[in-house]
């Protein structure tokens, strides 16, 4: 998403390498694609719905880097509305 693309841009921008996860491989792509830094960036698909799937996922990004000295997790939920009734405790 947005927040997730920000973060993988700023962390680029100092000079980090990054591998950056997502279900969807063509949002990888699309990733790639528009950020261009094939030799500090890399795309793994995968999920962290399961503990399965997230230990996967991390063995797949291990051997990509080598190491792991940082995870940022950005989820997008699904935008709910509530009133401000629902904030307050009765």
């Amino acid at each position: 998403g947005d927040v997730g693309r920000g973060i993988v841009a700023m962390l680029l921008r100092r000079g980090h390498r990054v591998a950056a996860a997502a279900r969807n491989s063509e949002h990888l792509t699309a990733l790639l694609e528009e950020l261009r830094c094939p030799d500090r960036l890399h795309a793994v698909a995968g999920s962290l719905d399961s503990d399965d799937r997230a230990a996967v996922l991390g063995a797949q990004l291990r051997n990509v880097l080598g190491s792991i000295d940082a995870v940022v997790v950005s989820v997008n939920a699904p935008l709910l509305r509530l009133t401000m009734r629902s904030f307050c405790l009765e």
